[in-house]
Order: structure tokens, then sequence, then C-alpha cells
């Protein structure tokens, strides 16, 4: 069985101005996980520079490309060093307390999967985690189930 540790996971951030957030975001990651990518989509704020700060690898891209170009921008940087994948958005609105629980989750599959929990706005609570919903997805992802075009 592969064991999802925190050396064996790679956590991707992408992130468009996030400054307030960001150091925050990296700091409570790099407590369960050893790597952390932040694919910075060209933010007009301090994102860059308090995410290398923080701890975490940076790439910025020299022009706003979107969420998905700054996903996959961080999935070729390490696709082949990791075998599995942690995407947290930049924002603050996932908490990097739950990554053991994902990397539980990950290590029981006998097979490559992709595992997604996403998170669904409740009137004043942020906190519970749904799967059955599509907002904000939240997701780990195993190397052999990424298609990366």
């Amino acid at each position: 069985m592969v064991q999802a540790t925190r050396k064996s996971v790679c956590a991707i951030i992408p992130a468009s101005g996030e400054a307030r957030f960001i150091g925050t975001v990296v700091c409570g990651v790099l407590e369960h996980l050893d790597h952390v990518i932040v694919a910075d989509d060209y933010s007009p704020d301090q994102t860059t520079k308090i995410a290398r700060k923080a701890g975490a690898e940076v790439i910025r891209h020299p022009e706003n490309l979107a969420k998905d170009a700054a996903i996959k921008t961080g999935l070729r940087k390490v696709a082949n060093s990791y075998r599995f994948f942690l995407f947290l958005d930049g924002d603050g609105q996932h908490d990097p307390a739950e990554i053991p629980k994902f990397l539980a989750k990950a290590t029981a599959k006998a097979r490559p999967t992709v595992n997604c929990w996403l998170r669904r706005q409740r009137r004043n609570n942020y906190s519970e985690i749904e799967r059955k919903h599509f907002w904000q997805p939240y997701c780990t992802w195993t190397r052999q189930s990424c298609r990366i075009d």
C-alpha cells in the first residue's frame, strides 16, 4: 500500500490577489506537509513575496491566465516528483488542519483515484464538508489519475 505522508504529498495552491491570506494558509499546510507550491496567477499585490516568506515555492505567471492554468502550472512543476497532490484555495476557506483526513483517505485507497471534498456555504457556517455539492473544489489527486494538458 502506498502511504500518503507529509513527504509524499505536495500541496498546490493557485492564488491571485491573496496577500491577505496566503501566509496563514502556507504556514498551516506546512504543519502537515513538507512541500507547498503557490502558483501565483499574476497577483497585483504581495502574494508572491508573502508566500515565499511563509515557506512556499512560488511560480508566478507573467500575466493573468486563470485558476485552471495556475493548477496546471503547479502540477507540471511537481508531477513527476510526488505521488499525491492536495489542492487548496489561497483565500483561507480551506482549513489546513483537515489535511490529516485527506492523508488517511488517500492512503486507504488501493488504486489511483481522485478524492474530492467540497465545501458548501451555509448561512454563517463554512466549516461543513460536503461530498455531494459542487461548490469550491478541494481535491487530492494521485499522479496516475491526473491528465495535464
